[in-house]
């Protein structure tokens, strides 16, 4: 087994913060769209609820008429 020397256990370490670096910008980026994902959600659910109440205001309208 080969030893170790100073300068690969630097390089393992570099590697080690490098990678710990990268996650904790992908959990930022991850928050971040959870953040945008969660908007567009209560976007749809907002336009959903307008749709039915035009669906029930139609509906109305046009029991209204044909009474």
């Amino acid at each position: 087994m080969k030893k170790e020397t100073e300068k690969d256990f630097l390089l393992s370490l570099e590697a080690l913060v490098r990678t710990v670096i990268y996650i904790k910008s992908d959990k930022e980026y991850l928050r971040i769209m959870r953040g945008e994902i969660k908007k567009a959600l209560d976007g749809l659910e907002q336009f959903r609820l307008k749709r039915e109440a035009e669906k029930r205001a139609r509906a109305a309208e046009i029991k209204g008429v044909a009474k």
